[in-house]
């Protein structure tokens, strides 16, 4: 039975707003109420986004381009810029594992909901194969930014601009 357009409209309204209530909380989370300082140096927010160092918000925390499928994984071992070292302990980021399974999780349920709502409850086969070439197309970020939230979340690193080690 198809759903009639009004109630595809009305779900689709609801999936843009709760995003944009998602993407205002991250928005305060990672920011909070400096996005850039006096020395206009990144934001958390920003410095995320980029895969900065925690520390100095300046040094790149991976070696190579997401979009370099061989290396997109090589991080530095101490920051370029400031000489903090990324992995504290070993096994530091096998935690990094359960936030790659929480964002894969939103990922499969994003790609689900917009292959419902586009192609009108298609077969199993077409949300296997949607989420599939989603999942595989999106691995390299999801396991960059993993390793990149983990570190900002739980390595205890206080954001220092004028450390140098």
């Amino acid at each position: 039975m198809a759903r009639p357009p009004l109630q595809q409209v009305l779900i689709l309204v609801y999936c843009i707003y709760f995003l944009r209530h998602i993407w205002s909380l991250a928005l305060w989370l990672f920011s909070g109420s400096n996005m850039q300082n006096q020395n206009n140096q990144n934001g958390v927010f920003s410095a995320v986004l980029k895969g900065k160092c925690p520390r100095c918000r300046q040094g790149d925390m991976f070696k190579h381009s997401p979009v370099n499928l061989k290396g997109f994984g090589a991080m530095h071992r101490y920051c370029p810029s400031c000489g903090h070292q990324f992995e504290q302990e070993p096994g530091f980021y096998y935690g990094a594992m359960y936030v790659s399974y929480a964002v894969s999780v939103g990922v499969f349920l994003v790609t689900s909901l917009l292959v419902y709502l586009l192609f009108n409850n298609p077969s199993v086969t077409a949300y296997v194969i949607a989420v599939g070439v989603v999942s595989a197309l999106l691995y390299p970020l999801n396991f960059r930014y993993s390793r990149i939230f983990f570190t900002y979340l739980f390595s205890g690193v206080k954001y220092e601009p004028n450390r140098k080690e």
